[in-house]
């Protein structure tokens, strides 16, 4: 070490911030788990299907179906993988006598707080 020149130190500490800023970049790409909560409201009682899918740039990446015989609560949790981007929820919801509403929310990922989307019937 006492042989370096501060050309060979330059060259390492260039060469250590390259590979932290691919690595970050690489990260920033990959799928993380966000936790988003969909509002039912106060009629949440008459809904007996969820039906989810996240939307970018045209195609589905990933989708979800809940199904509630008795009714849904008033919130439904679902913790999805997404990459970092702008998504539309296209939400369909379907209550006890059959009659659907379509809804869709935008999210954009990452977000500082966990998503609530309203998607009343």
């Amino acid at each position: 070490r006492a042989f370096q020149t501060p050309r060979t130190r330059l060259s390492r500490l260039v060469l250590v911030l390259a590979v932290v800023a691919i690595g970050l970049q690489l990260r920033s790409g990959l799928p993380q788990e966000i936790p988003v909560t969909f509002q039912l409201g106060s009629d949440h009682y008459q809904v007996t299907e969820l039906r989810v899918a996240y939307v970018q740039d045209g195609q589905v990446h990933r989708g979800v179906h809940f199904r509630y015989p008795n009714g849904a609560p008033d919130q439904v949790h679902h913790d999805v993988d997404l990459a970092s981007g702008d998504y539309h929820v296209e939400c369909d919801v379907v209550r006890k006598d059959g009659s659907q509403t379509h809804v869709t929310r935008n999210l954009s990922i990452p977000t500082e707080d966990q998503p609530r989307l309203r998607v009343e019937p």
